[in-house]
C-alpha cells in the first residue's frame, strides 16, 4: 500500500504576503491557528525509503508526542488491512485490449527490469499499476519505512485519535486515471524522470518545497491531464475534512509535501477559509532513523 501512496503524491509534492510570492519559504511545518485561535500543525512528509530524507527538526517529533489528534492522509492501519492485491488487475481485459503488442511487450520488458518477477503478470496489470511499479521499483530503500508511516507508527505509541482524510477507494480511483497512453508517455520519458527523482531526497531534506514542486513538475508532463485531479481536487476534498480538528486544536496533519505547494495548495486554501498559515522555522535536528523512530 505504501507504494501505491507513493506514486499518487509523486504525481501530484506566514503571511498572506509569503503564501502568495513566488517562493516559499524552506519548511515542511506550519502552524495553523483557527479563526478562534486553537493552534494545530501541517508537516510536509514524502513517501521515499531512504534515510536522507529523515534528517529533520526534533520540533516534529515533539509534536507528534503530544498532539490530541494526528490525522495521515490515509488512516493506515486501516488502509493496510483492506488493501487487496486484486485491486490493481484489469477487470475482464488485458493491456493486449488497449496497446498493440509491441507496446505491450515493450512496457513488460522495461517493468521486468525494474521489478523482477512481474514480467508474467505485466498484461494484467492496470496502466496506474504498472506505472507505479515502473516509478518506484527500481529504486534503492535505505530505511526500513516511509516517512509517513514513520509519523504514524510514532503517533500511535502516544494514542491520540488517528484519522485518515482520504479513503483507499478514492485513492484508488486517482491510479484508474492513467490511460494506456499515458504509460507509454511514461516509459518514454522515465530516463529523465528517473534523473529529476534522485535528487528529490536532498531537496526534502532541506525542506525545499519550491526546488520538490519544480522538479515534480519536470516529471508529470505524461500526466498534464490529470494534474488537476490529482492534486488541486484533492486538496479541496481534505481541506474540508481537516476543518474540524483545526477549529478543535491540536491536531497534526501529515500529508505529502507537495500538497503545500501550487496555487491551489492546502496552505493557500486553508488561508481562504480564514485560517492563519505560518511556517516553523529553526529547531534542532538529528537523525530519526537514530533516534528509533523517536522512541521515548
Amino acid at each position: 500500500m505504501e507504494e501505491v501512496t507513493r506514486f499518487i503524491l509523486v504525481l501530484c509534492l506566514l503571511s498572506a504576503s509569503l503564501l502568495h510570492s513566488a517562493e516559499l519559504p524552506n519548511s515542511l511545518l506550519w502552524k495553523i491557528s483557527s479563526p478562534k485561535g486553537a493552534i494545530s500543525h501541517v508537516f510536509g512528509t514524502i513517501h521515499l525509503q531512504d534515510s536522507t530524507v529523515f534528517r529533520q527538526r526534533d520540533t516534529v517529533l515533539s509534536l507528534v508526542r503530544t498532539c490530541r489528534t494526528y490525522a495521515s492522509e490515509m488512516h493506515l492501519d486501516s488502509v493496510m488491512a483492506m488493501m487487496q492485491p486484486s485491486v490493481l488487475f484489469l477487470s475482464g481485459s488485458t493491456l493486449y485490449d488497449m496497446l498493440d503488442s509491441s507496446q505491450v511487450e515493450r512496457i513488460c520488458s522495461a517493468m521486468n527490469a525494474r521489478v523482477p518477477g512481474m514480467g508474467p503478470l505485466c498484461s494484467r496489470l492496470k496502466p496506474g499499476a504498472i506505472g507505479m511499479l515502473l516509478s518506484f521499483g527500481s529504486m534503492e530503500k535505505t530505511a526500513p519505512v516511509a516517512m509517513d508511516q514513520m509519523l504514524w507508527d510514532l503517533a500511535k505509541k502516544h494514542k491520540p485519535l488517528l484519522i485518515g482524510l482520504e479513503t483507499l477507494d478514492e485513492q484508488i480511483a486517482v491510479i484508474d486515471r492513467m490511460t494506456a497512453q499515458m504509460l507509454i508517455d511514461h516509459l518514454e520519458d522515465i530516463g529523465r524522470e528517473d534523473s529529476l527523482a534522485a535528487v528529490m531526497p536532498r531537496l526534502y531534506a532541506n525542506e525545499d518545497l519550491n526546488g520538490l514542486a519544480s522538479i515534480t513538475k519536470d516529471t508529470t508532463e505524461a500526466y498534464a491531464g490529470l494534474l488537476e485531479s490529482l492534486n488541486d481536487d484533492r486538496n479541496v476534498v481534505m481541506v474540508q475534512r481537516m476543518k474540524q480538528m483545526l477549529n478543535t486544536g491540536d491536531a497534526f496533519i501529515a500529508i505529502g509535501a507537495l500538497h503545500l505547494t501550487g496555487e491551489k495548495s492546502i496552505l493557500l486554501l486553508l488561508e481562504k477559509e480564514g485560517y492563519r498559515v505560518e511556517p516553523v522555522l529553526g529547531g534542532a535536528r538529528s537523525q530519526w532513523l537514530l533516534n528509533e523512530f523517536g522512541d521515548d
